[in-house]
């Protein structure tokens, strides 16, 4: 018994050859058979048969195919048996039978063993009773290229069921499904063989995945056993493919960060004060940096109503409806917010120590952002390339419009990177932090970097000689 693939969807190409000790006998008991049928009807019998043979001249003999009657008399044409050499074949449908005796003729090609398959043979019995085969790679690859083209109809369907709400992040988007190819890249065929012995019946299996004989094809799986193992294929993949998508939304968030503070050094002469200038208030009392920059990312009508309110505590009653508005850009992606106020994901490098953003400018551990610290590109004689201006924060989450740990950092306490300072990013993976220098680059530093470089890149005029990190 085998699956011809070529046979048809969901298992129509399945095939029964039982060797014959005497084909001719059997074959002459099939004509006689029939004849006597045909015979019976020509002499004006009435043959009411749920299921009715007839003759068809085929393969150099008589095909022997069926009418399966249904609710109202509608004949649907099912099942075929034909004495081929020393076999007599029976398939469920006419064309795997055909297929049969068009490989004996070698008409068709007979099925032989790619290196793959021969791996998978050679880890198994060389003696068996029965033997599975399946390729699953095709199969999978089809229903992959399937559910694509539905995918944007699946989506809105999800939103309008109100199972997500429109600003929550879907499973995943047409966008990151990689081609099916790619996925079923590391399949493998699916090889069963059964043997017996004198304690019974073994069945030894080499599978790369799930595969079930009901679809047809090469493939050989069902549609629900399917979807679920290409679900489970297609997560990582769009796992991995959404992470760099959302790695690469955040440094372009830290690249516009850092391009809005060259702006706004252009126009006053140096970069924005950690804080507003607004003695009277606590540091954490002020508006921070984040609104300095407003102007420079888009924001101007923002930053012009908020800043009649300069003096002001960032979230008083008058502040807090504009300071509540979520800026896109200083949100990481990959970081669900479901805070009620407005955080941000990045913050700014005020030096080593936590008395850092209170160190005059050319204090060697000052970094770039001090409470009241006014500090110019000539300032940085570090070099602008290897000094951190701004990094993700995945920790202590604040509010962007705040002053304070909100919105400047310094580094107190090791492990630097995704340690108690919360200067990290939320990465799968090599663990680490996307880091925005004051040259406008923006570089992926591993948490695994020296302490005393990490302290080196935060400082402004540490003197410090810095190789590779």
């Amino acid at each position: 018994m085998y699956d011809d693939g070529n046979g048809g969807f969901f298992g129509a190409g399945t095939t029964l050859c039982i060797s014959l000790k005497d084909p001719k006998a059997v074959k002459d008991f099939l004509d006689t058979q029939i004849e006597r049928l045909e015979k019976y009807e020509e002499d004006g019998g009435n043959v009411d048969l749920p299921i009715y043979p007839f003759r068809v001249e085929k393969n150099e003999g008589s095909l022997i195919v069926f009418d399966v009657y249904g609710e109202g008399g509608l004949a649907m044409q099912y099942g075929a048996v034909q004495v081929i050499d020393n076999w007599l074949v029976i398939g469920i449908m006419p064309q795997s039978v055909e297929s049969f005796y068009l490989r004996t003729q070698r008409k068709l090609p007979s099925w032989t063993p790619d290196r793959e398959h021969q791996t998978a043979l050679d880890a198994l019995p060389k003696e068996f009773t029965s033997i599975t085969m399946m390729s699953p790679r095709d199969s999978y690859q089809m229903i992959t290229n399937l559910v694509t083209p539905f995918l944007p109809a699946i989506q809105a369907g999800v939103l309008q069921s109100g199972l997500v709400g429109e600003d929550d992040d879907l499973p995943f988007y047409v966008e990151d499904i990689p081609p099916a190819e790619l996925i079923t890249n590391p399949m493998f065929p699916n090889v069963t063989v059964t043997t017996r012995d004198e304690h019974g019946t073994t069945y030894t299996t080499r599978t790369s995945t799930l595969g079930i004989p009901m679809l047809g094809g090469n493939g050989n799986l069902s549609a629900v056993a399917g979807t679920g193992v290409v679900v489970a294929l297609l997560l990582p993949a769009v796992q991995q493919a959404r992470e760099a998508a959302r790695r690469s939304a955040s440094k372009n968030n830290l690249k516009q960060i850092l391009l809005s503070m060259h702006n706004y050094h252009d126009t006053f002469g140096y970069f924005p004060r950690g804080t507003v200038d607004a003695e009277k208030l606590k540091p954490e009392q002020r508006l921070s940096w984040c609104y300095s920059i407003l102007p420079f990312i888009e924001q101007a009508p923002l930053y012009e109503r908020l800043s009649k309110l300069e003096k002001e505590k960032w979230n008083s009653d008058k502040s807090k409806p504009l300071t509540s508005v979520k800026i896109p850009t200083y949100l990481n992606p990959a970081i669900p917010s479901k805070a009620k106020v407005a955080e941000t994901h990045y913050a700014g490098m005020a030096g080593v120590g936590k008395d850092a953003p209170l160190l005059k400018t050319d204090h060697p551990r000052a970094g770039v952002f001090g409470y009241n610290r006014v500090t110019r590109i000539r300032d940085l004689t570090d070099g602008t390339s290897n000094t951190i201006a701004v990094t993700e924060v995945n920790k202590k989450l604040g509010p962007w419009a705040q002053g304070g740990g909100s919105t400047i950092r310094s580094l107190t306490k090791k492990p630097y990177i995704n340690g108690p300072d919360g200067i990290g990013g939320p990465w799968g993976g090599g663990g680490g932090v996307h880091a925005a220098f004051a040259d406008g680059s923006v570089r992926f530093i591993s948490e695994d970097i020296d302490p005393s470089v990490m302290k080196a890149l935060v400082t402004i005029r540490g003197g410090e000689t810095i190789g590779e990190f």
